[in-house]
């Protein structure tokens, strides 16, 4: 079980959406779903397909419609949106066993290891520049602690709903 501390979470005007922003939607929820964007394009990868560059706009505005408990965390790192594309498509779906919405972020920052959220800040802290969040408890300071099962149990699940 893993789990990842916050310093500060600040409020969504703090981050400067044109640079490298992880996604974190239901913060609370084990596990969360996590994309990735850059100069307000952003790429998810999901169960059911990918989000395949988005407009960070309307990726907000989906978070405010549902008022969907998120994260941002904004990176000192420059990536550019070829690497967010070449990142993304290597893969059409998260497969049980094989990838999650972890694997492509993964790739794009150099830290193929990391097996789940808390494990990729804990080795890029160093990279953190702003957290900001949304719709969270008032408390939420900290990921929700779980582990690698748990990410492949739900995405099996979400396998299983789908068919």
């Amino acid at each position: 079980m893993s789990s990842y501390t916050f310093n500060h979470i600040g409020t969504t005007p703090e981050i400067d959406f044109s640079r490298n922003i992880i996604w974190v939607f239901y913060a609370t929820k084990i596990p969360p779903h996590i994309g990735f964007s850059t100069q307000n394009v952003f790429y998810s990868l999901k169960v059911s397909g990918k989000d395949d560059g988005l407009t960070t706009r309307n990726v907000l505005e989906l978070i405010h419609r549902k008022q969907i408990p998120s994260l941002f965390i904004q990176l000192n790192t420059g990536k550019s949106v070829k690497e967010l594309q070449n990142a993304y498509h290597a893969f059409e779906s998260a497969v049980y066993g094989e990838t999650t919405c972890l694997t492509p972020i993964q790739q794009l920052l150099g830290q193929p290891e990391a097996s789940q959220l808390s494990h990729l800040l804990s080795r890029i802290e160093a990279r953190i520049e702003k957290v900001a969040g949304i719709y969270l408890p008032e408390d939420y300071t900290a990921l929700p602690s779980y582990s690698v099962k748990d990410i492949q149990s739900y995405i099996q699940q979400l396998s299983h709903a789908g068919k």
